[in-house]
């Protein structure tokens, strides 16, 4: 029963389905899906490629697994909802599975741009089938891409000898039109080939991924290739674009290919000029310049351009050194650019590998302080930078070759091994005319000219290198101003210290001021070496060592010349370990060669001698370079090899046998010494006499070509050869006959005439070539000389001036007075450069005179670097042999304690029993029977008046028992002629400030007096004034007197031109202390001294003042004036007759400005002096003077009769007449 009801049961429920089916539509749903889905895009696609899609259709019931058949619908629409206006993209009868992995493709021609794709889909059996689906939609983003070859060629250059470079350069326009956002970026290959018909060869894939964006984008590809091939023999290129796709999704970019025409480029100018527009800083091509522009070297133009990169490039560091990379990277792409743009400038200025060194920093820098971040851009910069490196390093070859074509390093160094082949070939215009540094041809002349003593011609190429040195400094400081930037930026460092032989230079600099004693110059010189040792690659440190030690040991810095010895020497000895023995004591042992010379005891060796043997056996050429060098030749003798005598000789024959007799006199100078020193006076003596000659053809050549503070730092070395001449003769006098001592002697006084004085009759010379010269730039110079002193002398006035702006203008003024003797010169001005024989000076005096020349001698004969100094005075009478004695007294003591103690006794007035016999009684002895003496005092002896020396034996001072007559140098005695003054200029008591001090002062005339209290009158010197222009009136004389406010600097100046000049008033003098050395500021000094006029100051408040240089008249104005005609100069002030001590030139001061100036005679003060007895004195000595007309006479009459008023020498000696 049961089983019966459940069979019921089922047959009644399938009745009820098969009814119901028949009575309803089979319903289905259309699914429409994409495989190129990007993000929130359902569809991606390109607009010339088929869209393809997956369609399928699913019944909504169960039971039915059969595809469908129908047709499907597909419309394109702006929005998500279908209208009659839609794009219809598809209708298609069709099939669709139920289940599909398959898209297919559908052909359209939609454009690019974002749509909805709207798909319906409408079964074919409408009985069984609903009539349509529901429709479905799609988000789809449609794109174009096209892609077309703009340009496309190959370049091949060769940028040196050894280095070419084949490259490909092509720029393709990529276009997408539509919406990107969503691709990503593109990654292709490029398959380039050449063809020419049915021939192809594949010369290179590039491999790229670029970010594209929607319009056109322009890629470049560029690369090198190292295949080298065969373009002869193609004429076209083909490029494919294959496997590329955008990364988003893989949508595939379909293959296509072009064919271009084949363009080779070998010419740089031409491939950059292409080039340009992607990177701006392509300028260079080649840098082998034209004829025309060999023609027209604007040197100055082309070293304004220069200066400008440099502050380019020099800002560029900066900005790398504080780490703004991306602006120092803009500033060296302009760099970069501005060599390109400026060749000529560029080659003679700029090393080749300055650029590639800056970028190469830069690239070093970043990767430090970035490691992650890669920087292809900066290295393709550094790249293109090393091209131009070759480029320029070849078109600086070419430029030398049509320029400079000889080489003069191989001359040089045949001229170090002793053969002197074409000296002439060194004077080149370019060289020494030009402010370049041109390698491998400026650093082997300047090493020439100072080998061959010709110093002018070496300073010139320092001059103008100087100019180079300029533009490069900055860079070495800017360098070496941190440890990264000296790490990173060395290659900038190399490049302008070692590859343009900067570095040479400077130190062959260095041993020209080491020759010459230039020190001022040469104190900056070692700064600059070393800081561009600093930057090189710091080889060799001991030549820089050497070089340096060299220059301290010549300026006397002992200490810091053993210092750098030392360390050569440890240097060396581990650098030549393995080298002959020889070459080791050769190169080593300077500490030692230093210590003998100071006199300090060595160890001795003749080893030296065999050892040389042994090198001559084994390398003949190293033997020779040997044999030409001084310092060995100088270990030989100081070491204990006797066999250094004929080193010496057989190198000093062979450079006369060459004409190179100034190289051959140095030498001399040596080998004269080191006998002297063995007490092989007559050899030594022999060969100073030979050498005096050219000795002093050099000086007078130094002294035609330099400055005067230049000639003053030369002159100290002639004075250090006539020394060693003295004191040996003093030991040969001992010994020799008298013949032959005296002919010795004669030459030693020649020498002595020489020297003293050398460099005032050289001022006489240049003010006489000025004045006949008829060149218009001579006379320019010389105003513009002029003018630069006077600004100069008002910051000096001022005082404590900027030390930086005062470097700066005495630079400027010294090479202003050096191209105007350059420019003035004229031989016939060498007329006023005799030096009277000794003849003709006996010839000029009278029985009962004599003439006595004092030498300051230092004690070197016997020990090269000697600190102590003797006096000495050669003797001349009518008649009888010439006299040479040493006064016995140590010259330290009598330039101290004894000249302090005379100037106390006449400053205190007290007895001074002991100044006669130390500056005096030693002469008496060659003086019986003389009564007047033409006195030419050195050193301390300027400062002593000898007329105030009292005889302990007769009690009478000097001034009763001589006529004593000072002059510069006995060779300029002459017969005092009567004197007749037809016009005069008197001026005195002139009104200072607005606030004058009536008190008398007991302070020395110093700046502190002059600024911290007001400046005393001196009502003294009106009283002096009128009586002085009262006797010269009774004359006949016509007299100016200026006094009070009249009392004017430029009222003395409009009045100058006088034959009396008699100046009441003060004279200061700012204490500088004498010496015996001339390694001074010598416009200082002059600045430091003079007379102080109307409007000298400027009261502030009582202990405040300001010195006003519109009433200070220094010493370096006096000198300017032209006082030739002027018979009589009087400074009745006090202490006009100090100043810095010059051995041989004399007292740097008033006195030495006056005679500079030209007068004739001039009367000047030793300490102040009290205003009654110098009225007195003046007024006696113009007195005496009219009666008389004999100026000596008339002013040892009025110091006789002032002593009988005032018997100290306080009151009557403190004025000195010199003679001109």
């Amino acid at each position: 029963m049961m089983v019966m009801m459940r069979i019921v049961l089922v047959l009644f429920l399938l009745l009820k389905f098969s009814v119901g089916f028949a009575q309803s539509k089979q319903a289905y749903s259309l699914s429409l899906t994409s495989q190129q889905a990007q993000a929130h895009i359902d569809y991606v696609g390109l607009t010339n490629e088929p869209l393809r899609l997956v369609a399928e259709v699913r019944p909504d019931g169960f039971g039915f697994d059969k595809p469908i058949a129908g047709k499907l619908k597909i419309f394109a629409s702006a929005d998500s909802i279908l209208s009659p206006n839609d794009f219809v993209v598809l209708d298609s009868a069709c099939t669709l599975p139920d289940y599909s992995y398959q898209s297919f493709p559908i052909k359209h021609s939609l454009k690019p741009g974002s749509y909805y794709l709207l798909a319906q889909f409408s079964a074919t059996d409408t009985n069984l089938f609903e009539p349509q689906s529901a429709v479905v939609k799609l988000s789809a983003e449609l794109i174009e891409f096209t892609a077309q070859v703009k340009n496309l060629w190959f370049s091949h250059i060769k940028t040196s000898e050894y280095s070419e470079e084949t490259k490909l350069f092509a720029e393709i326009d990529l276009t997408l039109t539509g919406n990107t956002i969503s691709i990503g970026s593109l990654r292709s290959e490029w398959a380039i080939s050449l063809a020419k018909g049915k021939k192809t060869e594949v010369i290179n894939s590039v491999y790229r991924t670029d970010s594209l964006h929607t319009g056109r984008t322009t890629i470049v590809l560029e690369e090198n290739l190292f295949n080298n091939p065969d373009f002869k023999s193609f004429n076209q290129v083909s490029v494919k674009l294959t496997s590329a796709y955008f990364s988003e999704g893989y949508l595939k970019i379909p293959d296509v290919s072009f064919t271009v025409p084949l363009k080779v480029i070998t010419d740089i100018d031409q491939i950059n000029t292409l080039r340009r527009k992607h990177n701006p800083y392509l300028t260079y091509g080649s840098f082998i310049l034209k004829q025309e522009a060999f023609d027209s070297l604007a040197i100055e133009g082309l070293y304004t351009e220069a200066e400008k990169f440099y502050s380019i490039y020099h800002a560029s560091l900066q900005a790398a050194s504080q780490k703004q990379f991306k602006q120092a990277i803009i500033l060296a792409d302009s760099a970069f650019a501005f060599v390109g743009n400026h060749r000529a400038s560029s080659l003679l200025f700029v090393e080749a590998g300055l650029i590639s060194g800056l970028y190469s920093g830069l690239v070093k820098y970043l990767e430090a302080v970035r490691p992650q971040q890669e920087l292809p851009e900066l290295n393709d910069r550094l790249g293109e930078a090393m091209k131009m490196e070759d480029l320029m390093t070849t078109g600086y070859a070419h430029l030398l070759n049509r320029l400079l074509p000889d080489s003069l390093d191989l001359y040089n160094d045949m001229e170090k091994g002793g053969f002197f082949d074409k000296p002439e070939i060194f004077s080149q215009s370019l060289i020494t005319d030009f402010p370049v540094l041109w390698k491998t041809r400026s650093v082997p002349a300047l090493e020439h000219f100072i080998r061959s003593t010709d110093y002018e011609s070496a300073d010139m190429v320092i001059d103008q290198v100087k100019r180079h040195v300029n533009l490069l400094k900055p860079l070495w400081k800017t360098v070496q101003s941190d440890t990264a930037m000296s790490r990173h930026f060395s290659s900038t460092g190399v490049a302008t210290t070692e590859q343009n032989d900067m570095l040479r230079f400077l130190q062959a600099r260095l041993s020209y001021y080491t020759a010459t004693g230039l020190y001022n110059e040469g104190e900056e010189a070692v700064a600059n070496a070393v800081l561009a040792w600093l930057c090189s690659y710091r080889f060799s440190p001991e030549q820089l060592w050497l070089t340096v030690g060299n220059f301290f040991e010549s300026m006397g810095n002992f200490k810091a010349a053993d210092s750098l010895y030392a360390l050569s020497d440890v240097h060396i000895k581990k650098k030549y370990k393995d080298s002959p023995a020889a070459t080791l004591l050769v190169k080593g042992k300077n500490r030692a060669l230093l210590q003998a010379r100071l006199g300090k005891p060595i160890t001795l060796s003749d080893s030296l001698t065999r050892i040389l043997e042994d090198v001559r056996k084994q390398n003949f050429f190293e033997y020779l370079d040997l044999l030409n060098d001084r310092t060995l030749g100088q270990k030989l003798a100081y070491f204990g090899n006797p066999a250094y005598k004929n080193f010496y000789l057989n190198r000093i024959k062979q450079l006369d046998s060459q004409d190179q007799y100034f190289g051959a006199n140095e030498w001399m100078k040596d080998l004269a010494f080191l006998l002297g020193r063995e007490g092989e006076y007559s050899q030594s003596l022999f060969l100073y006499k030979n050498l005096f000659l050219f000795d002093n053809l050099k000086a007078t050549a130094f002294r035609l070509g330099f400055s005067e503070e230049a000639q003053l730092f030369f002159a100290q070395r002639q004075h250090e050869t006539l020394s060693r001449y003295l004191s040996m003769i003093a030991e040969f006098g001992k010994t020799a006959s008298p013949e032959v001592y005296d002919s010795a002697l004669q030459v030693g006084l020649q020498q002595v005439l020489f020297q003293h004085s050398f460099i005032l009759r050289g001022n006489f010379q240049l003010l006489y070539d000025v004045s006949r010269s008829s060149d218009q730039q001579v006379a320019n110079n010389f105003v513009l000389w002029q003018t630069l002193r006077e600004h100069l002398n008002e910051l000096y006035v001022k005082g404590e001036p900027d030390q930086t702006e005062l470097m700066a203008w005495k630079k400027y003024i010294l090479e202003t007075e050096k191209k105007l003797i350059r420019a003035a010169r004229d031989t016939t001005s060498m007329k006023l450069d005799y030096v009277q024989s000794l003849d003709s000076i006996r010839a000029k005096l009278k029985p009962d005179e004599a003439a006595i020349e004092i030498v300051r001698l230092q004690q070197n004969h016997e020990v090269y670097y000697s600190n102590a100094a003797n006096y000495a005075a050669l003797i001349i009478k009518k008649t009888g042999p010439l006299q040479f004695l040493v006064f016995p007294s140590a010259g330290s003591e009598m330039e101290g304690k004894f000249y302090k103690r005379y100037r106390n006794s006449i400053l205190f007035q007290q007895p001074d029993a002991n100044s006669y016999s130390v500056f005096w009684e030693p002469l008496t002895k060659h003086l019986s029977g003389i009564k007047t003496i033409y006195w030419a005092p050195d050193g301390v002896f300027n400062l002593i008046n000898l007329n105030t020396l009292l005889n302990p034996t007769t009690n009478q001072h000097l001034v009763a028992e001589y006529k004593i007559l000072t002059v510069p140098t006995v060779a300029n005695i002459h017969v005092a002629k009567p004197i007749q003054f037809k016009s005069a200029t008197v001026l005195g008591n002139p009104t200072f400030s607005d606030k004058p001090a009536v008190t008398n002062d007991t302070l020395r005339t110093s700046r502190e007096f002059l600024t911290r209290q007001a400046i005393t009158s001196l009502p003294g010197t009106a009283t002096e004034a009128d009586a002085i222009s009262a006797l010269l009136k009774n004359q006949k004389t016509d007299v100016t007197q200026l006094t009070k406010q009249n009392a004017t600097k430029q009222a003395l100046f409009k009045n100058s031109n006088r034959d009396v000049l008699h100046l009441a008033t003060h004279g200061f003098w700012l204490d500088k202390p004498g010496s015996g050395s001339a390694y001074h500021n010598l416009f200082a000094t002059l600045a430091g001294s003079g007379l102080i006029l109307a409007g000298a100051q400027k009261a502030n408040s009582p202990t405040d003042c300001t010195l006003m240089p519109a009433g200070i008249l220094t010493s370096a104005e006096i000198q300017d004036l032209n006082l030739f005609n002027t018979q009589l100069v009087v400074l009745s002030a006090c202490e006009t007759g100090l100043g810095e001590i010059i051995p041989g030139e004399g007292l740097y001061g008033l006195k030495r400005a006056l005679l500079r100036a030209g007068a004739q005679n001039i009367i000047t003060s030793l300490w102040k002096v009290d205003d009654e007895a110098t009225m007195q004195f003046m007024t006696s000595f113009y007195t005496q003077l009219a009666i008389s007309k004999n100026l000596p006479d008339a002013f040892q009459q009025a110091m006789l009769q002032l002593k009988e008023k005032y018997p100290q020498p306080y009151y009557w000696g403190a004025f000195v007449l010199t003679q001109n």
